[in-house]
């Protein structure tokens, strides 16, 4: 019994092993890889990694960002307005309005945007709801 308590112990030691060792070249890879192309080239490459066109689809629930309509109904204009606000603020270039690639389609609810973009669009339309949301709260708290 105590024989197959070590095996087990050898065999996760190994495996944890071998773990660290392809961690360990995978980091010493790319910090030489760094060093011969240059760290601008390297961020460059990145960058036209997650800029080549490669589209994706990501939510955003904005029902908080939208006001509260006194008769319970929502409102389809406001989520337009903040659908447009997005197209003219964030990249105006990519939307699928100006001929680029990168649309927003309202959910059926209208409290959900799904934005299909490239990863580097997508992450500065969460910076921007973010932002408008921190706005919204900061003058809420004003009041």
């Amino acid at each position: 019994m105590e024989e197959h308590k070590q095996n087990t112990q050898r065999k996760a030691y190994r495996q944890f092993s071998l773990t660290m060792i392809m961690l360990l070249v995978t980091g010493v890879a790319c910090f030489l890889g760094g060093h011969l192309h240059g760290y601008r080239q390297g961020y460059r490459q990145a960058f036209d990694f997650w800029d080549s066109g490669q589209i994706r689809t990501y939510s955003f629930y904005v029902f908080d960002l939208l006001p509260k309509p006194d008769d319970g109904t929502k409102s389809t204009s406001q989520i337009e307005l903040l659908v447009k606000q997005i197209k003219n603020d964030v990249k105006p270039g990519v939307w699928d309005n100006t001929g680029g690639k990168a649309s927003i389609d309202i959910d059926s609810n209208g409290l959900v945007l799904r934005i299909n973009a490239n990863p580097i669009v997508i992450e500065e339309v969460d910076a921007y709801l973010k932002n408008k949301k921190k706005n919204l709260v900061e003058s809420a708290t004003q009041k």
